[in-house]
C-alpha cells in the first residue's frame, strides 16, 4: 500500500480474507486501503468488523475515527479515538483526539490527552508540539518556555502540524531547519 499499489493489496487481503474471514488484522489492512481510496463507507465497516472481532486492537478504534472524521461524523470519532486510547494510551488515538478537542476549544482536556501520552511513551515528537501549542493558547501567552519553543509555533490546526510524521527522519528535518 505504502507503494501505492492499493488495489493489488485489496486483491491480496480479499484471498486473506477468503481463508480466514475473521482474521482482524487483515480487516483493518483492508479498511486502510480502502480509506486510502477514499471508498469512506466500505473502510468503515472494515475497521468496525476489525474492533467486533478484536475489542482490545486499539488501531481498529483509531483508524475507524479517522474513517468517522471523514465521513463528517465527529461525535462517532471522538468516542472511537477516545476507546482507543482507553485501551493502551494508542498515540495517534491521543493526537486524533486532542486535535478534536483542541478546535472544540476543550484546551485542558487536549493537554491532559497529550501529556497522558507523554508519561506513558516520552518519545515522539507530536505530543511536545500539541502539548506547546495547547498550553500556549489555554495560557494566552506567546512567550511559551524553552522546552517548548520550537513546536509551540505550530497550531494542530494549521496544515503543517497535520501534515507532519512522526518519524525519526522527520525529527532530523525539523531540528536542521531550526538549527541552520
Amino acid at each position: 500500500m505504502n507503494a501505492g499499489l492499493t488495489d493489488e493489496a485489496l486483491k491480496y487481503l480479499a484471498l486473506a480474507l477468503s481463508l480466514d474471514p475473521n482474521h482482524y488484522r487483515s480487516l483493518n489492512l483492508r479498511g486502510l486501503a480502502l480509506l486510502m481510496r477514499g471508498s469512506l463507507t466500505e473502510a468503515a465497516a472494515s475497521f468496525e468488523k476489525c474492533v467486533q472481532l478484536a475489542p482490545a486492537f486499539s488501531d481498529g478504534y483509531n483508524n475507524l475515527g479517522t474513517v468517522l472524521q471523514e465521513k463528517s461524523d465527529a461525535a462517532g470519532a471522538e468516542a472511537a479515538f477516545r476507546r482507543a486510547f482507553e485501551i493502551d494510551a494508542n498515540y495517534n488515538a491521543s493526537f486524533n483526539l486532542a486535535k478534536i478537542l483542541y478546535q472544540q476549544g476543550k484546551l485542558d482536556e487536549a493537554l491532559d490527552y497529550v501529556q497522558r501520552s507523554i508519561r506513558k511513551f516520552p518519545v515522539p515528537f507530536w505530543p511536545i508540539t500539541c502539548r506547546g501549542s495547547s498550553w500556549n493558547r489555554r495560557t494566552s501567552s506567546m512567550r511559551p518556555s524553552p522546552a517548548t519553543r520550537p513546536p509551540s509555533i505550530l497550531s494542530p490546526t494549521s496544515p503543517t502540524f497535520c501534515s507532519i510524521r512522526r518519524s525519526p527522519t522527520t525529527r532530523k528535518t525539523i531540528t536542521k531547519k531550526q538549527n541552520p
